[in-house]
């Protein structure tokens, strides 16, 4: 690997090549639903309830992303050149298609400030199930997420989606 430093460039490349190799499922489906010729408000609700449904199942069914944590908070906080790997493999065009999807519900242009921020508070929910699992294991008591956990918190997240979503726009900036 080249060293320290090419050992974990090689463990980015393979969290990225992961999260992306998931991501594929569902894309297609979105991209099908938000590139029409005249997509509607319905369309763009359907695409990010797969979006964010498809992002929950890689974050918070899966146990495997619990040992990816440490990596993904440090390129977040600290970033290295190893980032570029993350944000070009997967984040990027999750944030972009994202941005369509909720672009088009809300009226809003893709490339506004707002909708860049909406999306993020809405993907930030999701990875709070990576950074900050073990205190939700202790807090409901138990050592792994059950079924019924995991429902639950489908259903909170696609609760909080469709507020965010529907939430009374804070720029005027429209499509």
């Amino acid at each position: 690997y080249g060293g320290k430093e090419g050992l974990y460039h090689a463990v980015v490349e393979y969290i990225a090549d992961r999260v992306s190799a998931h991501a594929k499922n569902v894309s297609g489906e979105i991209l099908a639903l938000i590139e029409k010729d005249k997509p509607f408000k319905k369309d763009a609700l359907k695409a990010c309830t797969l979006l964010m449904g498809g992002l929950a199942q890689i974050f918070v069914e899966s146990d495997e992303p619990k040992a990816w944590a440490q990596v993904i908070i440090r390129e977040q906080a600290n970033p290295t050149p190893a980032f570029d790997v993350f944000y070009n493999s997967y984040i990027k065009n999750t944030e972009r298609m994202a941005a369509r999807c909720i672009g088009l519900y809300t009226g809003l242009d893709p490339q506004s400030d707002e909708v860049k921020v909406r999306l993020h508070t809405l993907i930030g929910q999701i990875l709070s199930f990576v950074v900050s699992r073990e205190s939700l294991l202790r807090n409901l008591g138990v050592k792994k997420l059950t079924k019924a956990h995991i429902a639950l918190i489908h259903q909170v997240l696609m609760t909080h989606m469709q507020a965010c979503l529907d939430a009374p726009l804070i720029t005027k900036e429209r499509n």
